[in-house]
């Protein structure tokens, strides 16, 4: 969430916004970015993650959402899914390099072997060691992390059908859904003909030629 300094904290304030108009609904945050806000002024109405444990003792709510991704900007609420599990959205598909992060910056090896061998029992326990030794290469999206945290939420959301279905491969018995991105427009198909063919012809692009598209950071 805003003042965070990132496109997803945008997006973020858009979908809260779009919710209270059907939802009662209450921000928590990393205290960082709560106090932060606080500075910016009372609109921001985002509150610490130290305040959530109690206020939902008091009042408990009837979902927790989840905004998780491949950040160590979300190591903060690892602990709140585990403990008051709801929705869980995942925006990356691997959650490997912020796992790892989180649990080898502070020397905490033997609970990343644990945490790894809960979230991938068939692969060898050796392939923990290329995280410890630093290793950090394109050998982590092989093990993705995400079993554990999906397994505890009452449902998982993702953007895509491919994220999906290997999280369901993985966890047959976990209720896990799609649910497309919360900005742009949505299109017909015979829009998106339109709109291809229009591409094309402003970037001088054949139609018999394959194009991908990347949206980010290309790493």
């Amino acid at each position: 969430m805003a003042p965070a300094r990132t496109g997803v904290a945008a997006y973020s304030a858009e979908v809260v916004a779009g919710l209270r108009s059907f939802h009662e609904v209450e921000v928590f945050a990393d205290e960082p970015s709560a106090r932060a806000a606080r500075v910016s002024g009372p609109g921001a109405a985002i509150r610490s993650a130290h305040d959530f444990s109690w206020t939902h003792r008091l009042r408990p709510f009837d979902l927790t959402v989840f905004q998780l991704g491949n950040s160590s900007a979300h190591d903060f609420l690892w602990p709140y899914l585990f403990r008051f599990p709801g929705l869980a959205v995942l925006h990356d598909a691997h959650l490997q390099h912020a796992r790892a992060a989180a649990l080898l910056r502070g020397g905490r090896e033997a609970e990343y072997r644990a945490e790894f061998k809960a979230n991938h029992p068939s692969a060898s326990p050796d392939m923990a060691e290329l995280a410890i030794k630093g290793f950090d290469s394109h050998l982590y999206y092989q093990w993705p992390m995400t079993t554990l945290g999906v397994q505890a939420s009452r449902m998982t959301a993702v953007h895509s059908r491919l994220s999906a279905s290997d999280l369901r491969d993985a966890s047959p018995a976990a209720p896990i859904d799609v649910i497309r991105l919360g900005h742009g427009d949505r299109l017909s198909p015979e829009q998106s003909l339109v709109k291809r063919a229009m591409s094309r012809r402003t970037h001088g692009i054949p139609e018999d030629a394959v194009v991908f598209g990347v949206f980010g950071g290309l790493t």
